[in-house]
């Protein structure tokens, strides 16, 4: 866990980088979905660059390798689901959350199963195998809480790790009896006729916080101004991606893996929030705790920024 945590000189830097135009640098770490567009918007636009920072987009393959990234000084802002810094943070790790930048939204992301599978509802999920990209994850917490509502425990399930990529071949080949698609993996399979058998953000999983955009609480704490900027661009950014469901889809094959016609028809949300909420933040540990993935709730302060 020490390694982990560790965090390079240049994390700790007391004061904001600049590029040679003196501009603040900043590097910040994306998953390719449809709820870091803001972040694209905002780089394609010039809103960054508008507010004084000089940005670097890199893409993460988990949530695992950006938190890494963050504590080494790799990225200064990454997108970070919040089981992931909940559960870390009760094992010492320090990360903070500036914004908001994804709640559940019913009709986006679901677990599938195979063209032809008697699984017909989330009650015939009883004893099957489902997998899920990552074990302690927003994934498979909130699968248990959907899987509640039919009466289904924990223990009642199997979940399997299946990254991302591999989410839709691992479904098709029977490893799994169910899968968790999200993004390009879910337009494939609905392009392909896999059937949907639980849309994940619907029921008790409405409006549930998924993840926000963290830095570490020493980093934070030495770039204020940069820190400040960026909610500030990504505000101004989140409010275009609102107005402008036309220019979200135009955005995404630029970063994500979609045809033209895929990035029409996929999922976007309806919705783009970026301030911090303590609720949001409640709601969350309450959950975990509810599920057995905490010993006892994560204080919302713990875990959010403190305003410049």
């Amino acid at each position: 866990m020490a390694g982990a945590l560790a965090i390079s000189a240049s994390a700790c830097s007391g004061s904001d980088s600049a590029g040679k135009s003196g501009d603040a640098k900043l590097k910040i770490l994306v998953s390719p979905q449809p709820n870091v567009t803001p972040i694209y918007i905002a780089k394609q636009k010039g809103i960054f660059a508008k507010h004084g920072l000089d940005v670097t987009i890199m893409a993460g393959q988990s949530g695992s390798s950006i938190v890494a990234a963050l504590q080494s000084g790799g990225a200064n802002i990454g997108m970070v689901n919040y089981v992931t810094v909940f559960s870390g943070a009760s094992h010492g790790l320090k990360l903070k959350f500036v914004a908001q930048s994804r709640v559940g939204q019913p009709g986006a992301d679901g677990l599938f199963t195979k063209k032809g599978s008697a699984i017909r509802s989330m009650a015939d999920l009883k004893g099957k195998k489902i997998g899920v990209p990552g074990m302690g994850s927003v994934a498979d917490l909130v699968t248990g809480l959907r899987l509640a509502e039919a009466g289904i425990g924990p223990k009642d399930v199997k979940f399997v790790q299946v990254p991302v990529p591999n989410a839709l071949s691992a479904l098709n080949n029977g490893q799994v009896d169910a899968s968790w698609l999200t993004g390009t993996q879910e337009s494939q399979a609905k392009t392909a006729g896999n059937p949907r058998v639980v849309d994940v953000w619907a029921g008790s999983a409405t409006g549930f916080p998924i993840a926000g955009w963290a830095g570490t609480d020493t980093w934070i704490n030495g770039h204020r101004s940069a820190v400040t900027k960026f909610q500030t661009a990504l505000k101004e950014a989140s409010q275009l991606a609102q107005n402008d469901p036309q220019l979200v889809r135009k955005t995404l094959p630029t970063f994500m893996h979609l045809t033209p016609a895929q990035a029409t028809s996929i999922a976007i949300p309806t919705t783009w929030p970026t301030g911090n909420d303590p609720a949001a933040m409640k709601r969350v540990g309450d959950t975990m705790t509810k599920l057995g993935f905490l010993d006892k709730p994560i204080q919302p302060q713990s875990v959010l920024a403190q305003s410049a």
